[in-house]
């Protein structure tokens, strides 16, 4: 879970959840912006995420956002 793991996770992860905890979705752009990150960096912190447990992608291309993982899907 997101308090169990929450420590040991970097900087940057920190601040996407911390976002995602007050808005229900989150784009690469959005990342971008709040990180001050590349689109590359922004894609790979996301994917990590993802890969994590954390987030789930939704869509495809420009319409791609990405939201918490819900507890039910673990």
């Amino acid at each position: 879970t997101i308090t169990d793991d929450y420590g040991r996770l970097n900087d940057n992860e920190q601040k996407v959840l911390l976002y995602l905890l007050d808005n229900d979705k989150i784009t690469r752009k959005t990342v971008m912006d709040i990180l001050e990150v590349q689109k590359t960096k922004a894609h790979q912190l996301l994917s990590g995420l993802i890969d994590k447990g954390f987030l789930e992608k939704t869509g495809k291309g420009r319409s791609t956002y990405y939201t918490l993982k819900s507890k039910k899907a673990q």
